[in-house]
């Protein structure tokens, strides 16, 4: 975890302070401080897995425009093969918007061990067109509403599946869900492949 630095007694405004420090990109009020962060590591994801975390914890990530940039000043945007490739570019937040005409048909993440989380409407700018998606290996947790507007039949894949620590996501009914035991969302939230954790918990 890149930290920044903790604030004490003022959880509750925690995300309009990680707004306003120009370093913040992830914050964590965990019931009555905010915590602030310019990236994460592996080890700084963790599922609230019982009633009490999940009652008293609240994470934010910064869905910004300023804050996250656009696709094509973070990456390199390849208009001839509709490919935006963000590989080995040390990203800690993906990029949020995509101003070119082209529509891109191929997003590839891999090499970026600081990217270890995908938020809400992750990929909203270039959604509609995306049919491959490739995710660096250190990923920790993708938000189900992170695929929103993505088609289903889009191809998420891994740097190294064999490797891969995804906490609340699996690719195929042989696999279970790291470090809690929860059943499989029933509703779509993304592509086919894919089955996400229901996280709410079980009383």
């Amino acid at each position: 975890m890149q930290y920044i630095g903790k604030i004490e007694f003022v959880g509750s405004e925690c995300h309009d302070i990680c707004m306003q420090d120009p370093q913040c990109l992830y914050a964590v009020n965990p019931g009555k401080d905010c915590h602030l962060s310019s990236g994460l590591s592996p080890q700084a994801i963790d599922l609230a897995n019982t009633e009490f975390l999940r009652s008293t914890t609240t994470s934010y990530w910064m869905d910004d425009a300023a804050k996250r940039g656009s696709f094509c000043t973070m990456c390199n945007c390849i208009e001839s093969d509709n490919h935006i490739d963000c590989s080995s570019m040390n990203l800690t937040i993906l990029p949020k918007t995509f101003d070119e005409t082209w529509e891109p048909h191929t997003l590839d993440l891999r090499d970026n061990p600081s990217l270890v989380m995908l938020g809400d409407n992750t990929f909203e700018s270039i959604a509609s067109s995306l049919q491959s998606i490739y995710l660096p290996k250190e990923m920790m947790f993708i938000s189900p509403a992170a695929f929103r507007g993505v088609r289903e039949s889009v191809t998420v894949e891994y740097e190294d599946s064999s490797q891969s620590g995804l906490l609340n996501v699996i690719s195929n009914q042989t696999e279970s869900f790291g470090d809690v035991c929860c059943s499989q969302q029933t509703d779509r939230v993304g592509p086919g492949q894919l089955s996400f954790c229901q996280l709410a918990v079980e009383k």
